[in-house]
Parts: C-alpha cells; structure tokens; sequence
C-alpha cells in the first residue's frame, strides 16, 4: 500500500472512530489498549470505504476550448446577432460534445 492510501486510510479510520463517537456519545478505549474486538468494527467500516475510493473509475481529465474554437464562437456570435443566451449556449454544447463519453 502506498504511504499516501495508508494516509487516507488512518484518516477514514479516524472519521469513523469519531463519527461513532457522535452517534453514540460514547468515548472508545485508546487504540494503544482497546482490545482487537473492540476496534473491529471501526476497521471493517475503514476497509469499505476505501474500496469504494480506490476502486472507483478515475476522473475524466476536463477538456476546454482551444483559442481557435473561441475565436469562431465569438464570430459567430457576432456575425449571427446572436443574443447572451444563444452564445452560452453554443458554448455549452461545444464543450458538452468533447467532453462526452
């Protein structure tokens, strides 16, 4: 495991231990002296949510305009009258079709 998931990892695990904390209003032993039984439930909830982060799909890198494209949407618009509204939405849909799956 790489040290920056063993990072998160300690930091979901402290969240639970904490989130527990405030559902129950119960203060859990020290980790140093709590008996393995005791903690396993706080590892366990650790253990699924992390899987959830590590195994979902990476993010999409965001693809923008180019100077060119905003170039010919600023013509355009200027060249066709077109209202604000038109304009954003020809953006829109621009960057909508190259960041599509």
């Amino acid at each position: 495991m790489s040290e920056e998931k063993a990072i998160q990892k300690d930091a979901v695990f402290d969240a639970s231990i904490e989130f527990i904390k405030t559902l129950t209003g119960m203060e859990p032993p020290p980790i140093e002296i709590a008996p393995p039984e005791v903690l396993k439930p706080f590892r366990e909830f650790t253990e699924k949510v992390c899987s959830i982060f590590h195994n979902s799909p990476p993010q999409r890198t965001w693809v923008g305009l180019t100077d060119e494209e905003v170039t010919w949407l600023c013509n355009t618009a200027k060249s066709h009258e077109q209202t604000w509204g038109m304009f954003v939405r020809a953006i829109e849909a621009k960057l909508k079709a190259k960041n599509s799956l």
